[in-house]
């Protein structure tokens, strides 16, 4: 496995701040999420939709997003931040609102 880049945080406001987000490695998806940016060959060429938000809380300041089969399309942002459904690059099957809200 060969690394394809590094991580270069983004900063992030909190209560008017400007912070940088922590790498708390507590859940087996948010290590998926970094070692999956570390290592996947980028597919994407744009930002996701929540990267682009200033409300985006992935750690990251790139979008990387590989194969559809790796979290179902999402972005590793996205995988990290507990909100893969909610990424425009989403594949997999989505509910109710958060369909509407996704792709409206």
């Amino acid at each position: 496995m060969t690394i394809a880049r590094l991580i270069t945080l983004k900063e992030l406001r909190d209560k008017g701040a400007m912070v940088l987000p922590k790498l708390d490695l507590d859940r087996q998806q948010k290590m998926s999420a970094l070692a999956a940016f570390l290592t996947v060959e980028k597919k994407n060429t744009d930002s996701c939709k929540q990267c682009r938000s200033r409300k985006s809380r992935g750690p990251c300041s790139e979008c990387i997003a590989g194969d559809d089969d790796l979290f179902n399309g999402a972005c590793t942002n996205c995988q990290f931040s507990s909100t893969a459904s909610a990424c425009s690059f989403y594949k997999g099957k989505l509910k109710g609102r958060l369909r509407k809200f996704v792709q409206g």
